[in-house]
């Protein structure tokens, strides 16, 4: 479950302290069910799931990668290879002249 919710937060781009927000809750408190240090209440499970946007067993899935984090990745990766990319295209223009 913890790794679910830290998964869901991420790919919505929620910091831990907005997620707190969002249930009313404080930030060391989702910290500690995401390091799985505390368990929450059924009632705080289903308000994280609805901050997350998804239904309580959703985050009992044992999934280990959403289709969301797997595009978040693929998109860090491919804006790191533009960037590595567009230095080197550069450096040869650079070394032409």
């Amino acid at each position: 479950m913890a790794i679910n919710i830290k998964e869901r937060r991420h790919s919505l781009g929620f910091s831990q302290v907005k997620l707190a927000e969002l249930v009313n809750t404080a930030p060391t408190y989702i910290a500690m069910i995401e390091l799985e240090k505390r368990s929450p209440s059924f009632e705080m499970l289903e308000r994280i799931a609805e901050a997350l946007n998804t239904d309580p067993p959703d985050l009992f899935s044992k999934k280990t990668h959403s289709v969301e984090i797997i595009k978040a990745f693929h998109k860090s990766v491919l804006a790191g290879f533009d960037e590595v990319l567009e230095s080197r295209i550069k450096e040869f223009k650079d070394s032409r002249y």
